[in-house]
């Protein structure tokens, strides 16, 4: 008896010797226990160091039926809404052509990026790659028979791939099967398994580690990159070149996404070089506005709001981005140029007296200045606390008698003395569809596209935007350290959007608010948004 106990007791513990002994060993590079701790990821060994952003799911660590609904949610809209279900059309099925093959991971990579371009890569990790051929195969003849699109063999890197007309490619590489943008997407992928990847950049895993461990998604967005990018973006506007943004301290910006019984919560953190960083740009980011006071400054009807602190330090930003490109000496000459037209200078005259907390929001309106129609449109109005609001008060009357001057002026004007304040009304033939409003009142200085929508701005707090419910609500949903900052009512806005000829994808139908907020950190930004989505179940 004691002899068996001891013969199966030994036994156990040589095949947990062997098991464990395979494991860590890991002869045929399974990396299960890597899997199980979260420190291995299949598809991101494809992102280059330098790559511009990453989206990654692991499949194991997610909520996979919150986001079965997700999918099911938004595909079902998109058919609803375009009339289109491409799966169904091919005759694919996610359940059985797609499902059976994946693996634990799937990874987007956002290569080189321009404004009108980017290379992508989505990489998809494979458990049964017999399924995956079968289902390579069944895309590419199905894509011929119902599209006409005919891909033809392609061998990148010494894989087999299919590739289309417009230079995408799909197809299996050993355990990963790839959706590519083009053949030097794919390339630049396919050489990354081999060497360094995004996994080993120290500021990936720095801004990385600061998400929550109970995401379903993370995406991550390079520093350098977002600069480069934003450079190019505001080209058009200021030749800025990445090393004069302020933007170059950014390490990066990683985003968790976790499914929620509401829809989706988006909370990250922006982490920044402050050695990198002017003393401005460090008390910038430092800043916080409460939104929750700041809606009590503006009209309960209000379909989108913004708050912030500090206006100042964007023309700041502005402000050193250009004198670095045309030099100082330049810069005062042009803002001495302005002031002697129009009897203003930007730069020592309005904005170092912007410094307090600052909103804005779009207000339907009968006579609204965008996306008009039968139902109205919207307007713009602005809200910004002043650092001395009767020296700002005497420097826009100056602007005023300039450019309101019945010969020399550029339109016409007129004056409203308000409680504690003045407004003004400004018409141009330059903008004949505007009747602009500003002026400064209560200490804040307020510019409104038209005029009009100055008398909606609220007496007392239940006429006011803090007593919207649906504003109320969308904040009730972020994180309790997060401060809220912004709120955009969906579903009143998109009437709005298509009367002005903007018809937003199908699959967006079902977002009805997005609200977020942001709070500081030591060298970054924590940040948060919250997409709440109306569903079959909400019904």
């Amino acid at each position: 008896m004691k002899r068996g106990f001891w013969l199966i007791g030994g036994g156990i513990l040589l095949v947990l010797f062997l098991v464990g002994g395979m494991l860590w060993l890991d002869p045929w590079g399974w990396r299960l226990l890597d899997r199980l701790n979260g420190r291995f990821d299949a598809t991101l060994s494809i992102a280059p160091p330098d790559a511009f952003f990453y989206a990654g799911i692991d499949l194991l660590q997610a909520d996979r039926d919150r986001l079965t609904d997700l999918w099911d949610t938004f595909s079902q809209a998109a058919v609803a809404e375009d009339g289109v279900n491409q799966l169904t059309e091919m005759d694919i099925s996610l359940d059985e052509d797609v499902l059976p093959w994946v693996g634990q991971y799937v990874g987007l990579v956002g290569l080189e990026t321009t404004p009108t371009h980017i290379q992508w890569v989505l990489a998809v990790e494979v458990r049964d790659r017999q399924a995956a051929d079968a289902f390579a195969q069944k895309l590419k003849d199905r894509l011929a028979s119902v599209t006409g699109e005919t891909a033809v063999s392609n061998t990148v890197a010494g894989h087999s791939m299919w590739r289309l007309s417009d230079g995408r490619l799909f197809g299996r590489a050993d355990n990963l099967f790839f959706f590519a943008s083009d053949e030097t997407a794919l390339q630049t992928a396919l050489e990354t398994r081999e060497g360094e990847s995004l996994a080993q950049n120290p500021d990936y895993i720095a801004t990385i580690s600061q998400l929550p461990p109970d995401r379903s998604a993370t995406i991550f967005f390079s520093g350098e990159q977002i600069s480069t990018t934003l450079a190019e973006l505001i080209a058009p506007f200021v030749p800025a070149r990445p090393e004069n943004l302020p933007t170059q301290a950014i390490r990066g910006t990683a985003v968790a996404l976790i499914p929620t019984e509401f829809g989706i919560r988006l909370t990250g953190v922006t982490l920044f070089d402050s050695s990198q960083m002017a003393p401005w740009q460090q008390e910038a980011i430092s800043l916080q506005a409460d939104g929750t006071k700041l809606v009590n400054w503006f009209p309960a009807d209000a379909v989108a709001f913004a708050g912030g602190q500090g206006v100042h330090f964007l023309w700041q930003a502005y402000r050193d981005t250009l004198i670095a490109e045309i030099g100082e000496a330049d810069f005062s000459a042009s803002m001495d140029a302005f002031a002697r037209q129009y009897s203003l200078n930007p730069d020592t005259e309005l904005f170092p007296y912007l410094t307090g907390a600052a909103g804005a929001v779009l207000l339907p309106s009968v006579s609204g200045a965008f996306w008009g129609g039968v139902n109205g449109g919207l307007d713009v109005l602005a809200l910004v606390e002043t650092a001395d609001a009767d020296t700002l008060a005497a420097n826009l009357a100056q602007l005023s008698a300039n450019i309101g001057d019945p010969i020399t002026g550029l339109g016409t004007l007129t004056e409203t003395a308000v409680s504690d304040g003045t407004r003004y009304t400004f018409t141009t033939i330059l903008l004949p569809d505007w009747r602009i409003g500003y002026g400064t009142e209560n200490g804040r200085f307020l510019l409104a596209i038209n005029a009009e929508a100055l008398d909606k701005l609220p007496e007392t707090q239940t006429q006011s935007l803090a007593a919207n419910r649906g504003l109320q609500g969308a904040w009730g949903q972020l994180s309790p350290e997060i401060t809220p900052g912004f709120y955009v009512n969906f579903d009143e806005l998109r009437p709005y959007l298509r009367q002005g000829g903007i018809d937003l994808p199908g699959w967006l139908t079902p977002i009805t608010a997005v609200a977020g907020g942001s709070q500081p950190e030591t060298d970054g930004i924590r940040h948060e948004l919250v997409i709440l989505i109306h569903t079959d179940t909400q019904n």
